[in-house]
């Protein structure tokens, strides 16, 4: 620590930081041009200094105790000699230490480790020279000098409730979603209620469309609907398309023709031995494969058209040389299954589009 001079007693200079070993000068060899340092350690007393919480009398009563004619206060160097000027300086020093808020940097409490130059006479040589004394450096044994050397650098330490945290409260930066592009124009203003909008957001404001749309739509149907009924074609051209058949009037082994759309129907009850030689065909051996199971819904009726697909001519029924239907015209053969099986017939008889009502009643078209 560098000591002022008399005509630099009242520039002073700034304490560089606050450490376990308090420095005090001892000026009564300064007549003689020497200057010693004596070091006083006192840990109790720097911590409650720097945190503010020590009072005036215990203070008064360590100051007078140690007596020192110069002291190191609060960041300045002045003189103990006169008591007034003591009481002065302790007094200012509490009322900065005993505010609300204690503010501690780091750059008021890291160590002392300058070197302080100083002129020395040497006993063995004539001239004087510079002789360089490095402080004494203290040895962390407690749990505030040990935190002590953990502070470096221009960190703050800042403690209170009216000092300012390192919160933000308003953030500019946050990008927020903007819905305006979903919302009515009514609901664009969040400040206003929706009664002061009017009718725009009223809940009746939505059967008005919903029951127009559903008039609408019934509408819409008994329209289309008549005008597909005056168009399309009459009932009885409608009859015609489809035709009823009762099965009733067809015994077991036996073939019925009935007409539809001017062609004839064959009507066939089978038996069940030719229900078993049908199903038992190999078809890879027709000349149009097909499977019995293919051709009828129900394995006993075979319903299929009376036309030859050869020239169109109308075959018989039970004959040929396979049981089923014979062609007069060309000599084609069908079986019972009305697959052609021999004769200039490249297909099978057509089989028609039918759906059984009931079990006695069949509705083909």
């Amino acid at each position: 620590m560098y000591l002022p001079r008399k005509d630099e007693q009242r520039q002073f200079p700034k304490l560089i930081g606050h450490t376990k070993t308090w420095n005090t000068f001892n000026t009564s060899n300064l007549r003689d041009g020497k200057r010693k340092a004596e070091t006083v350690s006192d840990d109790l007393f720097l911590r409650q200094f720097i945190y503010g919480t020590w009072h005036s009398l215990f203070v008064s009563e360590l100051i007078i105790k140690r007596r020192h004619n110069m002291i190191i206060l609060s960041g300045l160097v002045t003189r103990t000699i006169h008591p007034r000027r003591m009481y002065f300086l302790l007094d200012m020093a509490m009322q900065l230490c005993n505010r609300r808020v204690t503010q501690v940097t780091t750059n008021l409490v890291r160590q002392i480790a300058k070197p302080i130059p100083m002129k020395v006479e040497d006993d063995h040589h004539d001239d004087e020279h510079t002789h360089i004394s490095v402080p004494k450096t203290t040895t962390p044994k407690t749990y505030f000098s040990m935190n002590k050397h953990l502070l470096r650098g221009n960190a703050s330490i800042t403690t209170g409730l009216s000092t300012p945290l390192s919160i933000r409260h308003a953030h500019t930066d946050i990008q927020v979603p903007n819905f305006d592009y979903y919302r009515r124009k009514a609901r664009l203003d969040a400040s206003k209620s929706y009664r002061d909008a009017g009718d725009a957001t009223s809940p009746y404001s939505y059967l008005t469309p919903i029951g127009m749309a559903i008039t609408s739509a019934y509408m819409t149907k008994y329209i289309i609907r008549d005008i597909v009924a005056y168009v399309g074609p009459a009932r009885d051209v409608m009859s015609l398309a489809k035709v009823e058949i009762s099965l009733d009037a067809v015994p077991e082994g036996k073939n019925a023709v009935f007409e539809w759309r001017n062609k004839p129907i064959f009507v066939r009850h089978r038996t069940p031995e030719e229900i078993a030689r049908e199903e038992g065909v190999n078809v890879s051996q027709l000349r149009d494969p097909q499977n019995d199971a293919d051709r009828v819904k129900k394995s006993e009726w075979l319903i299929v058209i009376g036309i030859c697909t050869h020239l169109g001519c109308i075959p018989i029924a039970n004959a040929g040389d396979f049981g089923g239907y014979y062609c007069p015209c060309h000599g084609s053969h069908y079986d019972a299954s009305g697959r052609v099986r021999k004769g200039p017939a490249p297909l099978n008889l057509e089989v028609p589009q039918y759906v059984f009502k009931d079990d006695s009643t069949v509705v083909i078209g």
